[in-house]
């Protein structure tokens, strides 16, 4: 089969969005939007490659992030390249026209992601058992990761009735306590916003994306409904935020964040508890709650996650390392900067 890359600089990104929009696996992240999210992100570079047949028309696309959690000394051992649901492939072609693709594709990403990242990976939110021989011909090794689908088609009280009797309760609680849920008013600062995710993420020694991701996001996305920032208040205090991508229905757990006295108080179920009522008032089909981590393997967010209901699924991610001994003296720092 004949390909020929697509550079960035000339692409149509209405065309480019028409194939994502109109693919059955496409989701916000392999779109011209979030690409532009990333662009006009601090310590964070897109990559790109698309591919177009002898007709000249799209046949594959995957759009990835270089990211870099730290600047100065640090900057190169924590530079990763990651992809969240792609590559998206032409649906109509044939099989060995498919892993063709796929062949093509995951060539160009090894080589322009090995010059600026540790390892590449693939995080997958559909089954790709279809490409797994050819990921692991370019060097991928599968790893087993779960996550958590919740049908929000369902009615109220059912919804309510899938959740965990403590969940419940917490939520209960939550009500008497006169919180407030609302969506952010998009002329405000993120500041406080931002503050709530990150000590969240500094409890549990997590690096958080830098502020710019989160206004550009709002900046870009928001316009077109494809990012949504809520949050739970008492009176004038801010106890949890939340924000989720949207996009075909779907409704995707993006940052989460909350104060102790959130904690205490169960305002992050409240929040959550909310959402799903605001995705199906508003024709939302699925929300996607994220990582649940290894089966198997002991984690704390999935036990939050697990107590709403929902479907377990595993899709696995994808992993490549490029510079193996860099990548070992980058998990040692990262032990380090933990403690």
């Amino acid at each position: 089969m004949e390909l020929n890359s697509i550079n960035i600089e000339k692409i149509d990104r209405n065309e480019w969005s028409k194939f994502v929009y109109k693919h059955s696996k496409g989701t916000i992240f392999q779109t011209p939007d979030l690409y532009e999210v990333y662009r006009n992100t601090k310590n964070y570079t897109p990559l790109f490659i698309g591919t177009k047949d002898k007709k000249d028309e799209i046949v594959g696309i995957l759009l990835s992030v270089v990211q870099q959690e730290f600047s100065g000394p640090l900057k190169s051992l924590s530079s990763r390249c990651v992809t969240w649901a792609g590559p998206l492939i032409k649906e109509d072609l044939d099989e060995n026209e498919k892993l063709d693709v796929l062949d093509f594709i995951l060539k160009e990403q090894n080589r322009m992601a090995k010059k600026k990242a540790i390892y590449m990976q693939f995080r997958n939110l559909w089954d790709t058992n279809w490409m797994r021989l050819t990921f692991e011909q370019n060097g991928y090794e599968y790893e087993e990761r779960l996550d958590i689908l919740i049908d929000i088609t369902k009615k109220e009280e059912e919804l309510w009735s899938d959740m965990t009797k403590n969940r419940r309760k917490g939520i209960k609680r939550a009500m008497k306590q006169s919180q407030e849920f609302f969506e952010f008013p998009s002329n405000e600062s993120l500041d406080e916003f931002y503050q709530t995710i990150e000590e969240t993420y500094d409890n549990v020694k997590i690096p958080l994306a830098d502020m710019s991701y989160f206004t550009t996001a709002r900046t870009i996305l928001g316009p077109k409904d494809m990012v949504k920032y809520f949050c739970v208040k008492k009176e004038t205090e801010l106890l949890a935020t939340r924000i989720v991508l949207t996009y075909k229905g779907m409704i995707y757990d993006w940052y989460a964040g909350s104060s102790q006295e959130g904690k205490k108080n169960y305002a992050n179920e409240f929040l959550v508890w909310n959402m799903l009522l605001w995705g199906n008032n508003n024709g939302y089909k699925v929300f996607d709650f994220g990582g649940a981590g290894k089966p198997g393997v002991e984690y704390g967010p999935r036990e939050f996650k697990r107590r709403f209901g929902g479907d377990f699924v595993q899709y696995g991610r994808y992993n490549n390392i490029f510079k193996k001994t860099t990548m070992k003296i980058a998990k040692m720092g990262l032990k380090i900067l933990k403690r």
